[in-house]
Order: C-alpha cells, then sequence, then structure tokens
C-alpha cells in the first residue's frame, strides 16, 4: 500500500513549493503468544523498528524476541524500564500515531515515509492542504524532524507506526499494568 498527502504553499506569486509525503507500507504479520511478557516484548520490538535501538542497550535484541518470552524478573524489570522510556505518550504525533484509517483491517500498520519537495515559478498565490486521515501535518512534522528525544538522547526515526486503540490497549497497556503490579522496580519515572 502506498499514500500520498501533499502540502501546497506559496509565499509569493513566483515561487511555488510542494511537498509530498509518500506513506510505503512495510507491515508484516506479527502471531504474538498470549502472555503479558510476550506482548510487552513486541511493543519493544515495533518501536525499536520505528526508533533505530538495536544498540543503546544489550539486552535489547534478546528482549524482543517475543516468541522466547520466558523471562527472569531482572529481565522483566529491565523490559519494563524500556518500555517506560518507550511509553506511547512520549513518542505519541512524532513517530507513532493512532490513525485507524491508515490501518485498514490490521491492528498496526508502518509505514517508510518519503518526503518529496519541488519548487517551481508560478504566476498566481496558492496555499492548498491535502489532508490524509487528518494526519498529513503530523506525517510532514515527523518527516521534517526526523528525530525524537527520549532522556535527553537523540535517536533518528526509520519509519513511522500507525494503531488501533485496540493494539496499544492489546500490547501496552494491559501487559505493562500486568507486569508492574508484580515488579519489584518502581514504575515512577
Amino acid at each position: 500500500m502506498s499514500l500520498v498527502a501533499s502540502t501546497n504553499h506559496s509565499s509569493s506569486v513566483q515561487a511555488y513549493e510542494s511537498t509530498q509525503i509518500k506513506l510505503v507500507d512495510t507491515s508484516t504479520r506479527a502471531n504474538v503468544p498470549e502472555d503479558p511478557r510476550a506482548k510487552l516484548m513486541y511493543y519493544l520490538k515495533c518501536m525499536c523498528s520505528v526508533i533505530n535501538l538495536t544498540h543503546v542497550h544489550p539486552e535489547v535484541q534478546r528482549l524482543t524476541d517475543y516468541h522466547r518470552y520466558d523471562i527472569g524478573r531482572n529481565d522483566i524489570d529491565t523490559l519494563i524500564k524500556m518500555c517506560q522510556v518507550l511509553a506511547p505518550d512520549k513518542l505519541e504525533n512524532k513517530c507513532i500515531f493512532e490513525c485507524p484509517a491508515l490501518c485498514g483491517s490490521w491492528s498496526a500498520r508502518f509505514y517508510d515515509v518519503n518526503e518529496i519537495r519541488q519548487q517551481v515559478l508560478s504566476t498566481t498565490a496558492t496555499t492548498s492542504i491535502t489532508a490524509l486521515a487528518g494526519k498529513s501535518a503530523l506525517f510532514a512534522s515527523a518527516t521534517a524532524t526526523a528525530t525524537v528525544i527520549l532522556e535527553g538522547t537523540c535517536y533518528n526515526i526509520m519509519q513511522i507506526l500507525t494503531y488501533t486503540n485496540y493494539w496499544m490497549e492489546d500490547n501496552f497497556r494491559k501487559p505493562m499494568k500486568l507486569l508492574q503490579r508484580n515488579s519489584s522496580i518502581c514504575t515512577l519515572l
């Protein structure tokens, strides 16, 4: 699936700038076991696909292998801490977007975002915005910055994730609550 949103600006009668945002669907199906550890590990894997975090922590590779979710208490504590840093409220409208319209029949989809800017001469002044599911301005914002700052460190955005509320509830909120309830760490950051 490839979607295009356009934003056109004209600052003078002679200059015309066109920005196109092209979304290329890179999603694949995932079969996540019905276990809160597996669900949270899957969430971490998704966030590692959105932001390149594979070299940040030595345990990321292992903690994103959600099919091997039988992990010990120390690993669960590390997983919770990492997911708290990558909580949706810190990433929303930067590199993850609640946008059921772009999810289609799935509960989440990944997109590569390509921004194309063109300047041409024009004899008329125009300004127009083509909205894509109400999110084109946010996608343009995400591609303009192409980075996100987490705990004082800047990370590159690799792609964006669109999701439904159901996906976030099933893969982050519910498993986080269940695991935090039994965790030995303080859940306040």
